[in-house]
């Protein structure tokens, strides 16, 4: 009895066909390398975002607890070059700012900037005792009123720096 030989088909790794792109920051830090990321073509990576600690950009520890998201803009040769997205403050540290007897204050609101892009800030308000709603609304007019007349007059990389460095927390007059 002659069986025949059953045959596997071959497969293709997809992996050994993707090329790997190295993911630059913006020109506000000096176009650092951050991340690399796997790709068919330059056309697939264009459009991604990726999400980096600060600490890993500007080599300050103190500030792991601010994560910044870029997307990527522009593809030159495996250099793939990104412009701010936004960030966000983890929830460990938001939730490590809390304490009993305390009061947190979330903002909430849309500021445009001088070379007219629009940025929305949300400012976390801390009170060392607990606070009426009234006077919630009053802290909330308040730093609204102080963030808009400081930052209004700056463009985009300025308002960041002031808000990584923590210029912009120390001025506040409340």
């Amino acid at each position: 009895m002659n069986l025949a030989k059953v045959t596997r088909a071959k497969v293709k790794d997809k992996w050994k066909s993707k090329i790997w792109y190295q993911l630059h920051a913006p020109s506000m830090f000096n176009y650092a390398i951050m991340a690399h990321t796997p790709a068919d073509s330059a056309e697939v990576v264009n459009g991604r975002v990726t999400e980096v600690p600060l600490e890993k950009l500007t080599g300050d520890f103190n500030q792991k607890n601010f994560m910044i998201k870029f997307r990527v803009n522009e593809v030159r040769g495996n250099n793939a070059f990104t412009s701010f997205d936004g960030h966000r403050l983890t929830s460990d540290y938001k939730r490590a700012l809390t304490r009993r007897k305390n009061s947190r204050i979330d903002c909430n609101f849309v500021l445009t900037l001088q070379d007219d892009v629009q940025i929305r800030i949300k400012p976390i308000l801390m009170v060392d005792k607990r606070i009426k709603k009234s006077q919630e609304r009053v802290l909330r007019a308040t730093a609204h009123k102080c963030i808009d007349e400081t930052l209004t007059k700056l463009n985009i990389s300025e308002t960041l720096k002031k808000i990584y460095s923590g210029d912009l927390s120390k001025e506040g007059d409340f």
